[in-house]
């Protein structure tokens, strides 16, 4: 019986490397610790929540409408710590396309006992 091609034994290298750095790459923040830090604050009031509500709609005649896309993005930023998920992205987008050459090319790279 003859062994994997090099193609094969290659892209087998590849899909080890991509594996080892996604169990590797910079893990998001504790959704508990997240709950903990909101638990410490203190409780909003009707009025903070009525107040944060209208807070832009409120605004002096010639001032210029806030951009609500870059707002929301900064807001995104803050409440994830700086923690992105594009490196985890990019990750699975090498592990999809590594699979997928290899199911093209019809070639085995987890084989089946």
């Amino acid at each position: 019986m003859r062994g994997p091609s090099s193609k094969v034994l290659e892209l087998r290298k590849v899909l080890s490397l991509i594996i080892t750095r996604l169990r590797e790459r910079e893990r998001p923040p504790s959704v508990f610790a997240q709950l903990a830090s909101d638990a410490d604050k203190k409780p909003a009031t009707r009025v903070d929540v009525m107040v944060a509500s209208i807070k832009d709609a409120i605004r002096p005649v010639n001032s210029p409408k806030p951009d609500t896309h870059l707002a929301s993005e900064n807001e995104h930023e803050d409440i994830a710590g700086g923690y992105t998920t594009d490196e985890t992205l990019g990750l699975m987008t090498q592990l999809r396309d590594t699979l997928l050459m290899a199911r093209k090319h019809g070639w085995e790279l987890l084989p089946s006992k």
